[in-house]
């Protein structure tokens, strides 16, 4: 598969979760932070089950190595975490203020790999880093 079509899947992807922000916000009254992140979670866990169930080779629990296990243990606890603060800061401001803080994941995401995937950082990524750093201080300054 050529490269595009990862770059137009993760740009997909990216304006899903920007749809996921305008939902989230919308329900900010409603419903309470972690009953929200509980009743997402369990529709999600149970349709990525029948999804992987039927689509991808189970391995079951005994052939994950312990490895495995703690970055899944890690990734769900980061994940409840993340989503909590998001729920909880998003009920405080505008969607379009919080999209722009999360322009600060590359340099947490290129850093995490560096260290613990062994991935390079170009010098165009130090270069860009603070275009980016100005580009949110801009659009939040008032």
């Amino acid at each position: 598969m050529s490269a595009n079509i990862y770059y137009l899947i993760a740009a997909s992807s990216a304006v899903l979760y920007g749809i996921l922000a305008v939902i989230a916000k919308y329900t900010k009254d409603t419903v309470p932070p972690f009953a929200f992140i509980a009743m997402t979670m369990l529709l999600l866990g149970t349709m990525s089950l029948i999804i992987s169930l039927s689509t991808e080779r189970w391995f079951g629990s005994k052939t994950f190595s312990t490895t495995a296990l703690y970055a899944v243990a890690a990734f769900a606890i980061i994940n409840l975490v993340g989503f909590w603060l998001y729920l909880t800061g998003i009920r405080g401001i505008p969607v379009s203020h919080y999209v722009v803080l999360t322009q600060i994941t590359p340099l947490v995401a290129a850093v995490g790999a560096y260290f613990f995937l062994g991935e390079a950082i170009a010098l165009r990524f130090f270069i860009g880093l603070p275009l980016v750093a100005l580009g949110v201080w801009v659009a939040l300054s008032r």
